[in-house]
């Protein structure tokens, strides 16, 4: 039997869970990487190495969800309804609990007050004001505590949010178009990345809008 017919579970197969577990697992070494260092009391070439390549994993992990999505056929807006409703129920809204979980005892985890202590602090204005502004703004910073590193959860967000705009592109554009737009795409994030990594201005015409 061939690897291509190993089914896990729905529509999802063995390559693509081995890659998932790989990125899990560069997730992890990326959120322990700064131990390593210290304990090689140098950046060596193969940190350095496993740097880069930590650093994609999270991007890998939006990629297999991309590869889930788009693999839907039928209605594009109705498949994108289907998925924000499915984001909703799914991630949002346990995403909401944890981020109250981690505003009312973030001095627990990353401070020196027990839990019950933090109980007794509870600030129902201070975890609404900031829930509140983290859904106006679509990003985590306002979000007290350990609740900053669920900047992921917008970022894929947003890539439901251009969904249909995305979807119509790769359907019903020629591929030529398709292409075109995929290059442009990857030169203005390595131009993006060269712009944050190097705080270099050359192209800062591009940004500035």
């Amino acid at each position: 039997m061939s690897v291509d017919n190993i089914k896990i579970s729905s529509k999802k197969n063995l390559r693509i869970e081995i890659i998932r577990l790989l990125a899990c697992l560069l997730v992890v070494w990326y959120h322990l990487r700064e131990s390593a260092w210290k304990s090689q009391g140098e950046l060596s070439e193969v940190i350095v190495f496993f740097e880069c390549i930590c650093g994609m994993a999270v991007v890998v992990f939006f990629i297999i969800s991309g590869f889930f999505i788009y693999d839907k056929k039928g209605n594009i807006f109705k498949d994108w309804f289907d998925i924000i409703i499915k984001f909703i129920k799914n991630i949002y809204i346990p995403f909401l609990i944890l981020a109250v979980i981690s505003i009312i005892f973030q001095d627990f985890f990353i401070g020196a007050a027990t839990i019950v202590e933090c109980a007794k602090k509870i600030n129902v204005n201070l975890i609404f004001s900031a829930l509140l502004d983290s859904i106006k703004s679509f990003n985590v910073d306002s979000l007290p505590g350990t609740s900053a590193h669920f900047w992921y959860i917008y970022s894929y967000f947003t890539i439901l949010i251009v969904y249909p705009i995305t979807r119509t592109i790769l359907t019903k554009f020629p591929k030529i178009v398709v292409y075109l737009l995929f290059i442009v795409f990857i030169i203005y994030m390595a131009i993006n990345d060269y712009h944050i990594f190097y705080n270099d201005y050359t192209f800062d015409f591009i940004f500035s809008t």
